[in-house]
């Protein structure tokens, strides 16, 4: 029965689309872990927001230290370029030293 049904036209068209869909998925899992996007955006939303994930607000170094480090990952300068940008307007402007120091990890001055 089971090798009768496999036979299935309805059945060889519904393997192919899971098929797709998981080479999909695993092709978009792999470019998230390797871009590093979780990592990305926990520091966009302690920056969009003030709090960190366990809901503490973090001193403004700690804060410019992890975007530093996700600025040294990033590859893409426009990613690097959005994300000084981020911490820019969310901290209402930074001191010359942290946006120096922002520029020289991500590369751009």
């Amino acid at each position: 029965l089971a090798s009768a049904l496999k036979e299935l036209p309805e059945y060889r068209e519904v393997m192919s689309k899971l098929s797709q869909h998981l080479h999909i998925a695993h092709e978009c899992m792999d470019k998230f872990s390797r871009g590093g996007l979780l990592d990305l955006s926990d520091v966009e939303q302690t920056l969009a927001t003030g709090k960190d994930e366990d809901g503490r607000s973090p001193k403004l170094t700690e804060t410019i230290s992890r975007c530093e480090s996700a600025l040294i990952r990033l590859s893409d300068p426009k990613e690097r370029l959005r994300l000084i940008l981020i911490a820019t307007i969310s901290q209402n402007g930074l001191s010359s030293a942290d946006r120096d120091r922002l520029l020289r990890a991500a590369q751009l001055n």
